[in-house]
C-alpha cells in the first residue's frame, strides 16, 4: 500500500462520523428515532471536536505544501517550477493559518463550554472556504500534494453535516445566510489575491520536446525514464504509465530490436545497441502518427508522435559489458548506455560501472548466457526477470544501488544536452 492510498483511506475513515451524524439528524428530524437532549449535545460536541482537529490538520498540510513548493522554486533553475510554486503562495499560507486557527478555536470553545450553534456553523463555513480554495485557487501541483481531488466529496459531506449540526442547535436562518455571504466574500478575495500574484509570476517554460518515445517495454527502464524526466521539466513531461504502444498523448513505449547480441560484450557494442533502439523508437513513433508534421529539435520538419506539442525525444537504453585488464587479469564491468535521439543527433550518457563476479562471468564467457541467465544458473538469484527488477547491481549492493537508479544515472547524463543550464554549451 502506497503512502497516498493510505492517506486516502484515512480520509474516508474520517468521513464516517459526519455521515453517521447526518443520518442520526435525519432520523430524528423525521421522527424515526428519539434521543435524549443530553445525548444529542454530547454527539454535537464530539462532532465539532473531530471536525476541528481534522480541519486544523488540513490547514497545516496545505501550509507545508505551499512552503515546500516555495523552497523548490528557490533551489531550482526551472521556470516552470517557479511558476507553479509562486502562484498565490502568500495568500494560500495566510488562508491555511486562518483556517487552522478557526478550527482550533471552534474545537477549544466546544470543549470548554459545550457545542453551541456557533461552533458547528463556524466550522461549516471554514470547511466550505477550504473546499473552495482547493477547487478554484490551489495550483494543480499543490492539489495533487494535498490530495484535494480525493477529499472534495468528504469535505462537502463534512460541511453539510456541520450545517445540520448548527440547525439542530436552533440557528436562525438570517445567521445562516450571513455566514454563507461571508464565506463567498472570503473565497472571492482569496481568488483575486491569488490571481494577482500568479499574473506577476514568470511564465512556465514550454518543454523542449513535446513527445517521448522509449525503445523498450521493460517496466524497470520505463520507471527510470519517468524518474529522470521528472528532474528535467524543461526537456519533456514525465508522464506515461504503461508498457504498450502509446500510453498517453505524446508518450509511447516500443518493443524494438537492439541490433546487437543479447549480451553486448564491449562498450562500443552497447552504445550501438542504445543508438539502434533510440532510432527505432523514433521511427515507430513517427509511423504511429504518420501524416502529422512537426519540426525537429534541430529545425527541419519530420512526422511526430505528438505533432501539436513539439518534437520527439527518443530514448534507447542498453546495458552491456566491457573489459578492463589490470593486475594480470581481464575483468568485465557492467554499464548502462542511453542514447537520447532528437531526430538528428544521438546524445549518449553512461551510468556507473561495476565488476561482474567471476562465478557469474564464467557462464557468460564460456556458455554464451546473458547476464540474467548467468545470475540464475549461478544461484545468486532465482528471479528469471532479475533485469526487470532490482538487477544484479541491486543484489551485489544490497539494494544500495538498484537497476532503476543506475539506469536513471545514464538517462540524466544523456539529457545534459537539453538541460536549460547546459544547452548553450552543446549547441554546435
Amino acid at each position: 500500500m502506497t503512502a497516498s492510498s493510505t492517506a486516502i483511506a484515512l480520509v474516508r475513515i474520517g468521513t464516517v462520523p459526519f455521515i453517521a451524524y447526518t443520518a442520526l439528524f435525519a432520523s430524528v428530524s423525521l421522527d424515526l428515532v428519539s434521543v435524549p437532549l443530553a445525548f444529542s449535545a454530547t454527539v454535537r460536541l464530539a462532532l465539532v471536536c473531530h471536525a476541528g482537529i481534522i480541519l486544523a490538520f488540513i490547514g497545516g498540510l496545505q501550509q507545508a505544501a505551499v512552503v515546500a513548493m516555495e523552497v523548490a522554486r528557490e533551489s531550482s533553475t526551472s521556470e516552470s517550477v517557479a511558476a507553479i510554486s509562486s502562484s498565490g503562495g502568500s495568500a494560500l499560507v495566510a488562508a491555511s493559518i486562518a483556517i487552522a486557527i478557526c478550527a482550533c478555536a471552534a474545537a477549544l470553545g466546544a470543549a470548554t463550554r459545550g457545542a453551541t450553534a456557533l461552533e458547528p456553523l463556524g466550522l461549516s463555513v471554514a470547511y466550505g472556504c477550504q473546499l473552495s480554495i482547493e477547487s478554484f485557487v490551489l495550483p494543480c501541483a499543490l492539489r495533487r500534494i494535498v490530495l484535494a481531488d480525493a477529499r472534495r466529496v468528504p469535505m462537502l459531506i463534512a460541511s453539510l453535516s456541520l450545517t445540520a449540526c448548527a440547525v439542530d442547535a436552533s440557528v436562525e436562518p438570517p445567521v445562516l445566510a450571513a455566514c454563507a455571504a461571508a464565506m463567498a466574500a472570503l473565497v472571492t478575495a482569496l481568488h483575486s489575491l491569488a490571481s494577482m500574484e500568479a499574473s506577476s509570476a514568470p511564465a512556465a517554460e514550454r518543454p523542449l520536446f513535446g513527445a517521448v518515445a522509449v525503445g523498450t517495454t521493460n517496466p524497470c527502464k520505463l520507471s527510470a525514464v519517468r524518474a529522470a524526466l521528472a528532474r528535467y521539466p524543461e526537456v519533456a513531461a514525465a508522464r506515461g504509465t504503461g508498457t504498450g504502444a502509446e500510453t498517453e498523448r505524446g508518450w509511447s513505449a516500443h518493443k524494438v530490436a537492439s541490433g546487437v547480441s543479447e549480451q553486448p560484450m564491449s562498450l562500443e557494442e552497447t552504445a550501438r545497441g542504445a543508438r539502434n533502439r533510440a532510432a527505432a523508437a523514433h521511427a515507430a513513433a513517427v509511423e504511429m502518427h504518420a501524416g502529422a508534421r512537426v519540426p525537429r529539435a534541430g529545425g527541419s520538419a519530420t512526422t511526430s508522435a505528438a505533432a501539436a506539442d513539439g518534437p520527439v525525444l527518443a530514448l534507447g537504453i542498453e546495458s552491456g559489458l566491457f573489459a578492463l585488464e589490470y593486475d594480470g587479469r581481464r575483468r568485465y564491468y557492467d554499464v548502462c548506455v542511453v542514447s537520447a535521439y532528437d531526430g538528428a543527433r544521438h546524445h549518449l550518457g553512461l551510468s556507473c560501472a561495476f565488476e561482474i563476479p567471476q562465478p557469474i562471468l564464467r557462464h557468460v564467457l564460456e556458455e554464451g548466457m546473458d547476464l540474467s541467465q548467468a545470475c540464475n544458473v549461478s544461484a545468486i538469484t532465482t528471479d528469471p526477470k532479475i533485469g526487470e527488477h532490482g538487477g544484479l547491481i541491486g543484489l551485489l549492493s544490497s539494494s544500495r544501488i538498484t537497476r532503476e537508479e543506475y539506469t536513471v544515472q545514464a538517462l540524466n547524463t544523456a539529457l545534459f544536452f537539453a538541460a536549460a543550464a547546459a544547452r548553450p554549451w552543446y549547441a554546435d
